[in-house]
């Protein structure tokens, strides 16, 4: 179902730099359905996950998603907007899962809540495909 549906949004998700503020808010819609898509949000929610979490990171997944520049910032490096795209489209329950983990369990003040969950985001992901999630 998940594979079915990043084609969908795939093809239907405009690229365009230029676009006018109410595409912008619709792709952000169907970023954000897509991301809830694959991370099995409601599924998330019955089992009781903190539904705060896991908007951040809907959200933040979403921002990154809906970057116009060819460049994210992730940590202290500027990826190209298509990898982090691609990685993007790789998350799973459980990749979600291993992210709320990790942001329940901090315990320290971060500087940067917004820089550190991009970044725990897409440091997940490589660590689901090398197999640590």
């Amino acid at each position: 179902n998940n594979i079915n549906n990043k084609n969908i949004y795939k093809n239907h998700i405009n690229q365009s730099k230029e676009q006018p503020p109410d595409e912008m808010i619709e792709e952000r819609k169907e970023y954000k359905e897509l991301v809830k898509d694959l991370i099995d949000y409601n599924y998330l929610l019955e089992k009781n996950y903190d539904s705060k979490v896991l908007n951040c990171i809907v959200d933040a997944s979403v921002n990154m998603l809906s970057s116009k520049s060819s460049l994210v910032k992730i940590g202290k490096k500027d990826i190209p907007y298509e990898e982090v795209k691609r990685r993007i489209y790789k998350l799973d329950v459980n990749i979600a899962d291993h992210i709320y983990k990790s942001l329940k369990e901090i315990k320290s003040n971060i500087k940067n809540p917004t820089g550190y969950l991009v970044t725990t985001i897409y440091n997940s992901i490589d660590s689901a495909c090398m197999g640590f999630v």
